[in-house]
């Protein structure tokens, strides 16, 4: 039996858990089952989905949505079955395929690898940090050897400008031009998966998306303050 295939059939056993709970409860959210019971199906079906296709995959990530949004256990016990249904039918249609390590290629349904994207904002972040040493190694040099004063209060504008194009551009631009080719043009539709994308994301990865966006806000007044003295000039 292939991988692909006990993957299926772990699914599979899932489900027919999931089915055989629905036939013994009273009500469709198996409020009346036993507590430990549901949890320990909604627990199974986590840990074989992030094990499966990574904590990073498009299934992974509606799944910590649908639990973030509703906590109770009874309230998202039948949308996580959903998606091991989903998961379980894209296997047999052959809609998602496993890679040689038998695990899921990391891209979503839309073809937009998650893996990729990461790997771009690793290295954005070095280059990031690598240009700001070099540039300010070389400031400080040049103002030491001609004998000149540092005025930071002139100085920090600029560096202000600097990192909020840069954070904005890697956690808000690069993100929204990836999930743009997953939805398409329309605007709102990009804000709801951006949206949906933040709710998964861990609570640094939150930090810095927050952080980058008030850094590329501080850094347009920036911009737009250090362009007041010459628009003076020409309105």
């Amino acid at each position: 039996m292939s991988k692909k295939d006990e993957y299926i059939k772990r699914l599979e056993s899932i489900l027919e858990t999931y089915r055989d709970f629905q036939r013994k409860a009273k009500y469709n959210d198996l409020s009346d089952l036993p507590k430990e019971d549901r949890k320990s199906l909604v627990t199974t079906a986590q840990a074989f989905i992030f094990r499966t296709t990574s904590e990073e995959s498009f299934y992974a990530r509606e799944l910590k949505r649908i639990i973030a949004e509703k906590p109770a256990l009874h309230s998202h016990t039948s949308e996580v079955m959903g998606i091991v249904a989903s998961l379980k039918n894209d296997l047999e249609s052959g809609a998602l395929e496993l890679d040689a390590d038998q695990r899921e290629s990391l891209a979503d349904p839309a073809g937009v690898n998650i893996l990729d994207l990461k790997l771009k904002l690793g290295v954005l972040e070095f280059i990031v940090a690598a240009l700001f040493a070099l540039c300010f190694t070389l400031i400080f040099a040049i103002i030491k050897i001609l004998g000149l004063e540092i005025y930071w209060s002139a100085l920090w504008p600029y560096l202000l400008m600097f990192f909020g194009l840069a954070f904005s551009g890697m956690y808000i631009v690069l993100p929204t031009i990836q999930i743009s080719r997953k939805v398409g043009p329309n605007v709102k539709d990009i804000y709801n998966e951006f949206i949906l994308e933040f709710s998964g994301k861990s609570k640094l990865g939150k930090i810095k998306t927050v952080g980058s966006i008030l850094l590329g806000i501080a850094a347009v007044i920036s911009l737009l303050v250090s362009l007041l003295p010459y628009l003076d000039k020409y309105l």
